[in-house]
């Protein structure tokens, strides 16, 4: 009795110092309104750019003026600035915003969510919620939970308790016949048919007690699995054992670029469960938001063609500048291949047709907007000098093109790399 005495007293105490110990955390995250975190991913590489070819330490190109100038890859110093070395560390991500490519007509936005050590409790389960807003529509995606270990076992406890019961009810009718005295009255050749027959040697009162289990299945789940385990929907759910430090889980999801898209945000809110009660509303976080850019939007959308010996508008050619506005890539190469003008080299480059479109780009006038579309070809081969010399020509000739290179991660991963100020 004294053994048992003291295993209750140290249950109790252990009880009462867990529940100090998360009262005290939900008192400080409820004063501190700590909220969800969301950031974007630290970079390792250049994003959304992988060559397989090995990039120089320094390259020697010529200006749009014709002078020759010397390109040295670069990282920022702990100072901050821009120095030369031979080394491209990873850059540590604080902005709300990034630049990111459509590409075959679907884009890639990635982002990270810290649950800090303060958030975290064996007895508590996090989920958060992240929200894309595109435009005025939003969409809800895949949730994370996070679980305590000791929410767990409470979750599993109870699923225990339930499929106890179910186990307990029969599905089986003959469970409740008499077959040794039904076959014996068969038997005796009796007027009253088979089923009549087993109808009487079943017991009624076993039958009533079944049925009254099975009508209770709903209620008991309900009373003894309090919080269910989500299976359904989910991007993750872990459980964690050990309270040591933040969590940081990276999160990918990836959209269908539609004809308008030109940004995209991404909240992030959430809640605490202690059992199946909600104990923290996680405020929603700032958004992050991605500025997409698109290979569309160098598209000539003004140009026409004429039917040959004819002023009549080739029609074909104007459907496939439609596709290739509206994303359509596959149909837009199909109608635009045969002219192999500007437009048709913007569909090839669209579905990494990256030879042909140079090939193609060889023939047209040597404007600011073919300049441009070669220095993304040239930088997805990995042909960086002649890249930066085309992108250093489309910028001398036109301002615009300075801004945009940090859209598209083929020119942004170059002004990176080499520090490109223009």
């Amino acid at each position: 009795m004294k053994t048992s005495a003291a295993i209750l007293y140290a249950g109790a105490v252990l009880f009462s110092m867990t529940a100090c110990g998360d009262a005290k955390k939900l008192t400080g995250l409820r004063r501190d309104a700590l909220p969800a975190t969301i950031a974007l991913v630290e970079e390792n590489e250049i994003p959304e750019l992988s060559i397989d070819s090995s990039r120089p330490e320094s390259m020697v190109v010529e200006d749009p003026y014709g002078k020759k100038v010397i390109m040295m890859r670069a990282v920022k110093d702990s100072t901050g600035e821009m120095t030369a070395t031979d080394v491209l560390d990873a850059a540590v991500v604080t902005a709300r915003f990034r630049n990111v490519a459509e590409r075959h007509g679907m884009v890639n936005l990635a982002f990270q969510i810290t649950i800090p050590e303060r958030m975290q409790d064996k007895t508590w389960q996090i989920r958060f919620y992240p929200e894309l807003y595109t435009g005025r529509d939003s969409t809800a995606l895949d949730p994370v939970i996070i679980t305590g270990d000791l929410y767990r076992e409470a979750q599993r406890r109870g699923y225990g308790r339930y499929n106890k019961y179910l186990a307990s009810i029969s599905a089986d009718s003959l469970r409740f016949l008499n077959a040794y005295q039904l076959k014996v009255f068969l038997q005796r050749k009796t007027l009253l048919t088979a089923e009549d027959a087993t109808a009487h040697y079943t017991d009624s009162a076993l039958v009533r007690r079944n049925r009254a289990k099975i009508s209770r299945k709903e209620e008991l789940f309900r009373r003894w699995v309090r919080s269910p385990i989500i299976t359904e929907g989910l991007r993750l759910d872990s459980v964690i054992t050990e309270i040591n430090g933040d969590i940081v889980y990276h999160y990918a999801q990836t959209i269908l670029a539609e004809r308008d898209l030109r940004k995209a945000e991404i909240a992030l809110e959430g809640e605490i469960y202690k059992e199946d009660r909600i104990i923290y509303d996680i405020p929603r976080s700032e958004p992050l938001t991605f500025y997409i850019s698109t290979l569309t939007s160098l598209c000539d959308a003004d140009r026409t063609w004429y039917t040959p010996d004819s002023t009549q508008i080739d029609t074909t050619y104007r459907r496939g500048v439609r596709a290739l506005l509206e994303r359509d890539y596959k149909t837009a190469v199909a109608l635009l291949k045969p002219y192999r003008d500007y437009n048709s080299a913007v569909a090839l480059s669209a579905l990494d047709y990256n030879a042909t479109a140079l090939d193609v780009l060889q023939g047209c006038e040597p404007l600011p907007k073919v300049d441009y579309l070669r220095a993304i070809l040239h930088a997805r081969r990995g042909e960086d000098r002649e890249a930066v010399e085309c992108y250093m020509r489309a910028c001398a000739r036109e301002r615009s093109f300075v801004h945009r290179g940090n859209l598209d991660p083929e020119i942004a991963g170059l002004i990176k790399l080499y520090n490109l100020k223009l």
